[in-house]
């Protein structure tokens, strides 16, 4: 069921667990006041943030609800907002819908993909006609769900139905299947027929939260990176799509790497890592025999880049910049590795890093806020106590 429990720190693991307290569906935050155990709990519900005081000895609510701010945003089962015991609170509104949009090189608005909506996510299919993104349910709902979209219609349809949330989609090599994670059950990798007919299939299931972010043109590998490991946060691994599909790491360092692509011909991986002191898009060769050397990578941004993607020939990468301008880079092998300057395209104010580019290299989706407004800003109240007690 739904909501806020609250349980004491003490209490033993044969103990039952303590009933509901609150009916919400995002997290709650509990701010101590001046009287000993006693404090108010900040919760959001439809949007909008309340107060109300909570005896943290006896572990109940008490008197009314106040309203302090409207409208909160929230995201999965977390709500847009903070306060410290000095009385600081700071919060921010809900994320604008955003609508599928294509551009041309230039940065041409050619025309929407999509009707408006809370996508988090975006894998463009092999025909170029579809896309699977990942949408958010209304604002009141901690649940998302991934959606086929008809590009070419501005219409989608509901894949995914279960109670995880999916996200961080792929498309197969064949178009035929998506993979994704589904969190709940540590950030598993699962893949699922586009047909929609048969259920989700588990692929890998370890203690580590996994993303998702690439498939071999030859349908044996899936790239993904893994959160959590001991002594780095973010690595790439590779999860073989045949065979024993037993893992091995592709980057494994003391640096965050991620957001890896194989290229066309799945002789490279171009992904992201703040190895130099901020976020960078490089290339290094890819094996399928594990790790390669750590001095195989090339750089390709300069300046701060993230979220790569590859023409569909291989000799051109793009990726966003810092601003969120989308940029160019041409990339060759044939006399070595030669990768070109950086070139910028145009800029998207307030893209979303979850992209897609045609193999032609002439046309970019992007999840764009509705209206290119800028996301929400943060708002900071002082003493927000004090009216509450008026």
């Amino acid at each position: 069921m739904t909501g806020i429990y609250v349980r004491a720190l003490d209490a033993r693991p044969e103990e039952p667990t303590s009933p509901r307290v609150l009916a919400t569906g995002f997290g709650a935050a509990y701010v101590p006041d001046i009287a000993p155990a006693i404090g108010r709990l900040l919760f959001v519900r439809d949007a909008t943030l309340f107060a109300q005081p909570f005896d943290a000895g006896r572990l109940q609510l008490s008197g009314d609800a106040v309203r302090v701010a409207e409208p909160v945003g929230s995201f999965l089962d977390g709500a847009f907002f903070s306060a410290s015991t000095n009385g600081v609170l700071v919060f921010r509104g809900p994320d604008e819908d955003r609508q599928l949009t294509w551009f041309d090189r230039g940065g041409k608005i050619l025309g929407p993909a999509s009707e408006s909506g809370r996508y988090r996510g975006l894998t463009l299919g092999p025909s170029e006609t579809r896309a699977v993104v990942v949408k958010q349910a209304d604002q009141a709902t901690a649940d998302q769900d991934l959606w086929v979209m008809e590009l070419s219609q501005s219409r989608s349809s509901r894949l995914t139905f279960d109670s995880r949330l999916e996200e961080s989609p792929v498309w197969s090599h064949d178009g035929r299947r998506v993979f994704f994670t589904g969190t709940g059950t540590a950030g598993s990798l699962f893949e699922q027929s586009l047909s929609g007919t048969d259920p989700a299939q588990l692929l890998l299931q370890n203690e580590e939260h996994k993303i998702p972010t690439s498939a071999s043109s030859d349908g044996r590998f899936l790239l993904y990176t893994s959160v959590g490991q001991a002594l780095t946060r973010r690595d790439l691994w590779v999860l073989p799509l045949k065979d024993d599909r037993k893992p091995f790491p592709f980057l494994r360092r003391e640096y965050d790497q991620e957001q890896g692509q194989f290229s066309p011909d799945g002789r490279w991986v171009a992904y992201v890592s703040n190895e130099s002191g901020r976020y960078e898009v490089l290339v290094r060769p890819f094996t399928s025999a594990g790790a390669a050397g750590a001095d195989q990578s090339s750089a390709v941004s300069n300046g701060g880049g993230t979220a790569p993607r590859w023409r569909g020939d291989g000799k051109e990468l793009f990726y966003l910049s810092p601003n969120g301008t989308v940029t160019a880079v041409a990339f060759a092998t044939d006399r070595g590795v030669v990768i070109g300057a950086p070139r910028a395209l145009y800029r998207v104010p307030g893209v979303d890093t979850a992209w897609a580019v045609t193999r032609d290299g002439e046309r970019f989706l992007l999840a764009v806020p509705a209206g290119l407004v800028t996301p929400s800003p943060f708002s900071v109240v002082f003493n927000w106590q004090a009216a509450v007690k008026r």
